[in-house]
């Protein structure tokens, strides 16, 4: 099974390349353009079939994660840091005696508010959010057929969960894209649907209302789906990705979203 090792140590170096040219250029765009450059030097590779190679475990993503916090406070960040040119133009001579004796504190700036403030989901996050769109336009479609087949819906009357498959105790093989997106579905399906209302025997059937089965329009479901996810981001990391069990690349230490 592959490891993905050259896939991240190739995107490593996009978007070390993509901090470089955002402090080439940055002091010549407009603040309004920041969104704009953060899409298209991050989140352009990020999103570029994440919902395969993202499910590796937590510490091969932790590289890119770091990145990605550089990339939130060069552009959206308040405080200076050692990517800010600014960082750098502090002169000795006008620091007071004091100042130059004193001990030198520095600490990088918390990411967590910058990331809700801005809207922006965090890697794990994205691969979550990924994953989830790629199974739903998998089943809303029935294509490609080769892999809607490996799909188990459950046996449950009016039920759209998934039968994951069989436990898997290999920790490489509970990364594959069928087990990681079948333990997505059934955490997040019930979120971007509409309620259903129950019938004359109390029935709830998926479909009586407008929006609660699969014929939800995708861009309403990634609309949903992002703000439930930047709710639980905003709130706790491990609400929603901690209860996904076996997904190792999921579960977020709190540390690593500061």
């Amino acid at each position: 099974m592959s490891t993905w090792e050259a896939q991240i140590d190739h995107l490593k170096g996009k978007l070390l390349s993509g901090i470089v040219v955002i402090k080439r250029i940055k002091k010549f765009i407009p603040e309004c353009e920041y969104i704009n450059l953060y899409n298209s030097l991050f989140k352009s590779h990020i999103s570029y079939c994440f919902s395969s190679w993202g499910g590796i475990s937590i510490h091969k993503l932790q590289g890119i994660f770091c990145l990605q916090k550089r990339f939130v406070r060069l552009l959206f960040g308040n405080e200076l840091n050692f990517d800010h040119a600014e960082f750098y133009e502090t002169c000795a001579r006008v620091m007071t005696f004091e100042q130059h004796q004193s001990k030198k504190e520095f600490a990088l700036e918390h990411t967590k508010p910058i990331f809700y403030e801005r809207k922006l989901l965090t890697l794990h996050h994205l691969c979550i959010y990924h994953t989830f769109l790629e199974l739903f336009k998998i089943m809303k479609y029935s294509t490609p057929i080769s892999i809607y087949e490996i799909f188990k819906i459950s046996y449950r009357p009016q039920s759209m969960l998934l039968i994951p498959p069989n436990k898997v105790n290999i920790e490489t093989a509970k990364q594959n894209f069928v087990f990681k997106a079948s333990k997505i579905w059934n955490r997040l399906i019930e979120k971007p649907m509409n309620q259903c209302t129950p019938n004359s025997a109390g029935i709830m059937i998926p479909g009586s209302n407008l929006g609660s089965d699969m014929s939800i329009s995708i861009g309403v479901v990634k609309n949903r789906l992002k703000d439930v996810l930047l709710e639980t981001q905003k709130i706790d990391p491990q609400i929603l990705l901690g209860s996904i069990k076996g997904m190792v690349s999921c579960q977020l230490p709190h540390a690593l979203i500061s």
